[in-house]
């Protein structure tokens, strides 16, 4: 029996001063319980509640590796949910696995695990093979769907390519994801047209997934991109959630008080929409985010031989350097001195790690866009 806790039963009540009664390790008992020859811990009016839930991670290797997820543990909770932001390690083409690593990898980190799962069915048998402390659960990111059937084209799907994407993504379903996480800020997802993504959708409709969105741009162009996927979702009918509401750049503080009335008002309409917020004022992503979507195109293998070449470095320089209309170009909001070095590959850079890119490339006696472009060359592309 734990005694004399204050109790937060999930349910929306107040706490409330109680006992829980645990046999043969499950709860059997809420409220007071006879102690009687029984054995006592005293919470000492501390709070008792069930397992807190992290609705937004990237444990999705880390948990393979890591099984007794002590981190997690240590801070309360006890169910994952992840795939988010459009990366998971299922589904691949095994062709295409190596691309899909180069997307995944700068977020989800490495694994010394062989990447025998295909399927989302297989990788759930890969988590239950591993033996998690917690519970999981994952979306399908839409950036792996893409990598699967059409590596990293920057062109609207096919009629068959689609109909390949729909086809996995309900596999997963059958398999028992939750939902379709797009990353659109990222490519291979920012180059998939707001018609194709309605289409996807429908796969969810039919399951009661959920649609959860990083959404294309969070400067500039917040608001049109809440517009686009509130369009989305109104046109597939699937509830949504938009991930990590921001506004980037000194410039756009304040634009999202308009984006709440744009979520708001498609409530008013009967859409399910809501959204979270995290609460620091810092994103974190891989260094090659900051780049021109057409300088990702192919993979990370063909983005650095741009960087290599004098006139795609020359047009990628140029265009980091002023604010753009079709892409997010948070360089250009939130400035060099915004933008920090926090993690790298190789250990020959390892003093730059917590520098930001002004203070790296003063060191270097370079500017910030050339001192970009060669840590990425240098870093294989693995700079966070």
């Amino acid at each position: 029996v734990l005694e004399d806790g204050r109790l937060v039963d999930g349910a929306g009540n107040p706490w409330f001063f109680g006992d829980v009664g645990i046999k043969d390790g499950k709860i059997v008992r809420v409220g007071r319980v006879n102690q009687r020859r029984l054995e006592t811990i005293d919470a000492g009016g501390r709070v008792v509640s069930p397992g807190f839930i992290d609705g937004y991670c990237h444990s999705d290797l880390m948990v393979l590796d890591d099984p007794g997820s002590e981190i997690k543990l240590q801070q309360g909770v006890t169910t994952e949910v992840v795939g988010n932001c459009g990366m998971t390690p299922a589904p691949f083409a095994p062709q295409n696995l190596d691309l899909l690593r180069t997307y995944v990898e700068p977020v989800l980190g490495n694994t010394g695990q062989e990447w025998r799962w295909e399927t989302v069915e297989q990788y759930f048998d890969a988590l239950t093979e591993a033996g998690p402390s917690e519970n999981v659960a994952t979306y399908v990111g839409h950036g792996t769907l893409r990598i699967a059937v059409m590596g990293f084209e920057n062109r609207p799907a096919s009629g068959e390519e689609l109909d390949r994407m729909k086809g996995l993504l309900e596999e997963a379903f059958q398999a028992g994801a939750i939902g379709l996480f797009l990353g659109l800020m990222y490519a291979p997802g920012s180059y998939t047209p707001r018609e194709e993504l309605a289409e996807l959708c429908s796969v969810l409709s039919r399951y009661g997934g959920l649609l959860a969105t990083h959404i294309r741009g969070e400067g500039n162009s917040l608001i049109p991109s809440i517009e686009e996927v509130i369009w989305i979702a109104e046109r597939s009918g699937v509830p949504l959630q938009i991930s990590h509401l921001k506004a980037a750049g000194g410039g756009n503080w304040g634009s999202v008080t308009r984006a709440m009335e744009l979520i708001e008002r498609a409530r008013s309409r009967g859409l399910d929409v809501t959204c979270d917020v995290y609460p620091y004022t810092a994103g974190s992503t891989s260094l090659t985010t900051l780049l021109p979507p057409w300088a990702l195109e192919g993979g990370v293998s063909q983005t650095l031989e741009r960087l290599g070449d004098p006139a795609s470095r020359g047009r990628i320089k140029a265009e980091l350097r002023q604010e753009q209309d079709e892409w997010d170009n948070l360089v250009a909001s939130t400035g060099w001195d915004s933008v920090y070095i926090s993690s790298l590959s190789k250990e020959s850079d390892a003093n730059l790690a917590g520098k930001n890119i002004l203070e790296a490339s003063e060191s270097r006696g370079i500017d910030p866009e050339d001192c970009t472009m060669d840590l990425l060359l240098e870093q294989d592309g693995k700079v966070s």
